[in-house]
């Protein structure tokens, strides 16, 4: 998914009057925090590419692949709804980023080796 490919989607699901860029530092924000909480940990973060993403870069591929890339659009709905105060729109969209989010960082655990000192390779 690309940042326009979010941007489109949040529109189309969740209209609101915030514009790109709060959107793209939304999505900044997420990818940082993904990176630097699970995705960092293992052997394979070199070749992924995290944010933070400018306005004039609407092509670039967001961090999380598809079928968990609609984590994006679930936390651009939860800050959607906690910038506007609508408290229990909030809660009911920080649940449902929540298990995306968690869905994806279950998939990369089992799927990318954890870095560490001494391993054996075969």
């Amino acid at each position: 998914m690309t940042i326009q490919d979010a941007i489109t989607q949040i529109n189309n699901v969740k209209p609101h009057h915030y514009d790109d860029a709060t959107v793209i530092r939304w999505l900044s924000d997420l990818d940082g925090l993904l990176f630097h909480e699970n995705v960092r940990w293992h052997r394979s973060c070199d070749k992924i590419q995290h944010g933070p993403y400018c306005p004039d870069k609407l092509n670039t591929v967001l961090m999380v692949p598809e079928p968990y890339s609609d984590v994006y659009i679930k936390y651009c709905a939860a800050q959607i709804d906690y910038h506007n105060g609508e408290t229990d729109r909030y809660n009911q969209s920080v649940v449902m980023f929540t298990l995306t989010q968690e869905a994806f960082i279950d998939w990369f655990n089992r799927t990318h080796m954890p870095k560490q000192r001494s391993y054996i390779s075969i």
